[in-house]
């Protein structure tokens, strides 16, 4: 019968170091799936970061294309104004010398026209 109790004792002694060990491996387990819910939290978040950076990183060049685009529209106006200027000066100088032209052009017609009243005269 002591035999009988010892090993009563043993199993007794066993099972409650199983259900300790069980309790543990519970308590590991619930700890893990914390962990897990935590991690799966903390990739949703840094995915959701990740989205809100490209969204504006796209603002961003989207932005920096139409500044770009507006510096470009500004600088081929401004070619185009100095292209215009240069157009004008040349027209206004060929301008004058075609005046110059036609003053001299008038002033020899004059001239002559002396010379042939100072022929006629003579005749």
């Amino acid at each position: 019968m002591t035999g009988l109790i010892a090993e009563y004792k043993t199993y007794r002694e066993e099972n409650q170091q199983l259900k300790e060990a069980i309790h543990n491996f519970q308590q590991q387990v619930q700890e893990k799936s914390t962990q897990l819910v935590q991690r799966d939290q903390d990739i949703a978040a840094v995915e959701e970061k990740v989205k809100q950076l490209q969204a504006k990183h796209a603002d961003e060049l989207d932005r920096l294309a139409e500044r770009k685009d507006m510096e470009k529209e500004r600088e081929l106006l401004q070619v185009r104004t100095e292209y215009q200027e240069k157009l004008q000066k040349v027209n206004e100088e060929s301008t004058s010398k075609i005046q110059s032209f036609y003053e001299r052009m008038e002033q020899i017609r004059k001239e002559y026209e002396h010379q042939i009243e100072e022929l006629k005269k003579k005749k």
